[in-house]
């Protein structure tokens, strides 16, 4: 008081609005009105596997709600959620080409307009005059074909289903279609 400093003592509970704090407070707790022994040991694998199924049930409800806001084009070559990669299955596969189909799969392509959507780039547009986007880049772009190689038509050779998706290819992806498309970027030395 001398100083002129007026000091107030007040407790301030730190928990309160946490969310789950109360119901961390009630379980912390639970021991006393169940007479439970304290000294019981838990294996960690007796649990382990209710946590990580706890962890990945959740992770599902966040990965479909992020799609209502963003993520439409990922959405549509992944639809759901797996523990695996979508590329466990793929031996060959090595980390350029992998790259290249991440990319494509998740719509941050080094193609024309992504690069002008990001600032990148002057102009959305393909040396062939269109948009150039993953889509034209891989199956409409004449420069991107010849004679002895056209991405589209050995697609349709293999059976992929007509007419083409970039989206649903990526979503169905198998073994010749991943060499195919692997192919493609060699060939016409495409960096997606």
């Amino acid at each position: 008081m001398e100083a002129g400093f007026n000091i107030i003592l007040a407790w301030i509970p730190g928990h309160t609005g946490v969310k789950g704090n109360t119901e961390a407070d009630k379980l912390a707790n639970i021991d006393k009105t169940l007479n439970v022994p304290a000294d019981i040991k838990i294996d960690k694998f007796d649990f382990l596997p209710f946590i990580k199924q706890k962890i990945v049930n959740e992770f599902k409800v966040e990965w479909t709600k992020q799609f209502k806001t963003k993520g439409k084009w990922y959405q549509q070559c992944q639809s759901d959620f797996s523990i695996n990669p979508w590329f466990h299955k793929f031996t060959f596969v090595d980390r350029r080409h992998l790259t290249s189909i991440i990319r494509m799969r998740t719509g941050h392509c080094h193609t024309p307009d992504h690069l002008f959507k990001i600032n990148c780039s002057d102009t959305p547009f393909c040396e062939c005059g269109q948009i150039g986007s993953i889509t034209h880049m891989l199956l409409e772009c004449p420069i991107n074909k010849t004679n002895q190689f056209d991405l589209y038509q050995e697609l349709v050779n293999i059976g992929s289903q007509t007419p083409i998706s970039i989206q649903n290819l990526l979503h169905n992806i198998n073994d010749q279609t991943l060499r195919k498309i692997n192919q493609f970027l060699t060939i016409f030395q495409i960096k997606i």
